[in-house]
């Protein structure tokens, strides 16, 4: 049963990006792809799966922060309170609340993300520790329209006091 899962969801995949904007590509002539998806008739099971069908977790932690926070142009201090809600909203999920941004490691690791190394993806979620004048650290996550907290940042680092000190973050990535 599994296998005809799969195999439904790479149809839907190779259907939606096969189809051109002409409607001589499109299954029936004239007709949208949303409408031939529909006319499958798919049964109950593979319509439970279809709605649930997801590119990838990180990316809907990404698309969930740039909706939320994505067009504030400068920090309100709550980047612990927005990563957090953008998590929960976008995996339908609790995060074990915390004081500081910098001790949210152990809640990200129990909701089912993992410490990675190397480049950032988006959706994951980056860590920094406490620096002068900055006890409570900072989190945020990685979009494709860069680092998002309670705001658009301008680059990896939140502002001028990370940046010039070039302060190292732990990177955390959803696995579940």
């Amino acid at each position: 049963m599994h296998s005809s899962k799969l195999i439904i969801a790479v149809l839907l995949m190779v259907i939606a990006s096969c189809v051109v904007v002409s409607s001589r590509s499109l299954p029936y002539r004239g007709q949208s792809i949303v409408d031939f998806i529909n006319s499958l008739q798919l049964d109950e099971e593979n319509e439970e799966l279809a709605d649930t069908f997801s590119f990838d977790s990180g990316d809907d932690i990404a698309s969930e922060a740039i909706r939320r926070y994505g067009r504030v142009a400068t920090a309100g201090g709550h980047c612990a309170r927005a990563v957090r809600e953008s998590i929960e909203g976008a995996l339908d999920i609790s995060l074990q609340r915390t004081e500081s941004a910098k001790n949210y490691g152990p809640s990200l690791l129990a909701a089912g993300f993992q410490v990675v190394s190397g480049p950032a993806q988006d959706g994951d979620v980056a860590i920094f520790q406490a620096i002068p004048n900055h006890p409570h650290g900072h989190i945020q996550i990685k979009t494709p329209i860069g680092w998002v907290s309670d705001f658009k940042q301008r680059d990896q680092y939140p502002g001028p006091s990370y940046r010039s000190i070039s302060a190292p973050f732990k990177l955390y990535r959803y696995t579940d």
